[in-house]
């Protein structure tokens, strides 16, 4: 089964800061679920535009017995970025690369300034769930509560990252 949860936030800061504050966001005792962010590869490409990927280690927010489906209590996700500071959008996608056995797990993110607005910064969020097992309703509503309850975390360690940074 294949479930989505959408959402769309404004900040009241300048694209260049909210996206700034984008590679500084994890690790942070705010959101110990992120255990470690590795760069594996990151350049600019013939067009402008900046390209990374990154390796992120997370915890589980699910039972421990998914974590006996899966063989493992830890969740690897794979991202990719690209920022085009021309057009001041910054894409993110990110898909885990463990449990796929059990769950798969996209998120597409979007950061835009708003037109007219040099303090604003639209983010765009979209997250899909495809469960392969018995239990999909159930794991999808855990999927959601978690995505709910991590993406208003992550919203509010975006605005005091902002808040306090000075660029």
């Amino acid at each position: 089964m294949v479930k989505s949860v959408d959402q769309t936030h404004t900040y009241s800061f300048p694209w260049e800061k909210v996206t700034a504050v984008t590679w500084r966001k994890y690790p942070n005792p705010q959101c110990p679920q992120v255990l470690s962010v590795d760069v594996l590869d990151r350049r600019v490409n013939q067009d402008g535009t900046l390209w990374s990927k990154r390796l992120l280690t997370c915890t589980s927010p699910l039972p421990g017995f998914v974590s006996k489906l899966t063989g493992s209590s830890h969740v690897y996700v794979l991202e990719e970025s690209v920022v085009d500071r021309n057009e001041k959008v910054m894409q993110v996608s990110a898909k885990n690369v463990s449990w796929g056995n059990v769950l798969e797990v996209a998120e597409e993110c979007r950061y835009s300034a708003v037109a007219g607005d040099a303090n604003a910064t639209r983010f765009d969020q979209k997250c899909t769930y495809t469960v392969f097992s018995g239990f999909a309703n159930y794991l999808e509503n855990l999927c959601t509560q978690a995505f709910n309850k991590n993406a208003h975390k992550g919203r509010q360690v975006m605005q005091d990252m902002c808040t306090e940074m000075n660029v």
